[in-house]
């Protein structure tokens, strides 16, 4: 992954701003790279990065957003496929 990608994802806040180590070298945490594998995943499923943090947003609030996050997939709009849409309602 390009180290731009991964700075414009911390200004646009879907990545924490990383500690530095004590030589300025950033340190990501594993919870970082679980955020950019989904947020690749997302992309490659069609969502455009406003829908990505949404969503992102929506996974910090716990059980209680479950049902904003299968109606944001069950949406006419939704760029999920018939397949995709069924992973994502049926979880």
């Amino acid at each position: 992954m390009n180290v731009q990608t991964l700075r414009y994802y911390e200004r646009r806040g879907l990545l924490p701003e990383p500690d530095r180590s004590p030589a300025g070298y950033r340190a990501h945490t594993p919870e970082a790279v679980r955020i950019v594998r989904f947020v690749k995943r997302a992309q490659l499923l069609g969502f455009a990065l406003d829908e990505i943090a949404e969503l992102l947003h929506l996974a910090g609030g716990g059980p209680d957003h479950c049902d904003e996050v299968r109606s944001m997939a069950g949406r006419p709009d939704s760029r999920l496929g018939p397949s995709d849409r069924r992973v994502v309602v049926d979880t």
